[in-house]
């Protein structure tokens, strides 16, 4: 179900379909996207939807890509999937599997039928696939079927701890944050990965690396890249 028209492409904007923009990430990342002068518009994949309007914003809730016109399609360039989920929410290890590896290599296959060339994904410090945490296990699973896709470019986001408001507080993060205020005065090397790190940071350090010309197919940033890259760009 489309919520609302979507202007026709001009050819200095950029289009962009994005999944999760309910999230803590997601939503940061929409809220950025709308502020982008040369922005062509934004199509978000949701369950439910969005207290947003916007002129330049389409919500497909309940709905296939194959929803969005077919003048579009080879406008849309950028993809973005900020989805996940966690155990305790899922309700099982298969159920979490479901969410943090079948649905988002589904969607990001389905977003390059559409067109989409660049693609970013927010995954978790840590993951591998051959992680003994299911979580991270998962992320590394989900990592490595992207990569095999075949998009021109797949921007990973391997964040630490997150902070902002979620719809739904996650009571283990909260904890988390709380710990890190003093233990991160301790951390040094990679270690600084696991303090909490803006979920505004993280996506415009996502939107930063996806919009930019890159030579790699590949582009992992964790934490401490995120907040290099940022700290380069306010210079």
């Amino acid at each position: 179900m489309l919520n609302n028209d979507f202007p026709r492409a001009h050819k200095d904007d950029f289009y962009v379909l994005l999944a999760g923009a309910s999230g803590l990430v997601g939503s940061q990342v929409l809220k950025t996207l709308l502020n982008q002068c040369h922005l062509g518009g934004v199509y978000t994949l949701n369950r439910r939807p969005l207290p947003h309007q916007h002129p330049r914003l389409v919500q497909i809730v309940d709905s296939h890509l194959s929803a969005i016109p077919d003048y579009i399609k080879g406008h849309v360039r950028y993809g973005v999937i900020a989805l996940g989920t966690t155990l305790k929410q899922a309700g099982s290890k298969d159920a979490l599997k479901k969410v943090d590896v079948d649905l988002v290599v589904d969607i990001a296959k389905q977003m390059q039928s559409m067109g989409v060339t660049h693609i970013a994904v927010v995954s978790s410090y840590g993951a591998n696939p051959k992680s003994h945490s299911h979580y991270l296990c998962c992320k590394g699973v989900m990592e490595h079927k992207l990569m095999n896709i075949g998009f021109e470019h797949l921007v990973i986001l391997r964040p630490g701890p997150l902070k902002g408001e979620r719809e739904q507080p996650r009571p283990n993060e909260l904890w988390l944050q709380k710990s890190m205020k003093i233990l991160q005065h301790f951390f040094i090397g990679n270690l600084k990965n696991f303090v909490p790190i803006d979920a505004q940071d993280v996506a415009q350090a996502l939107l930063k690396t996806l919009l930019a010309p890159h030579s790699s197919s590949v582009s992992i940033l964790n934490s401490i890249d995120m907040k290099k890259l940022l700290r380069k760009c306010d210079e």
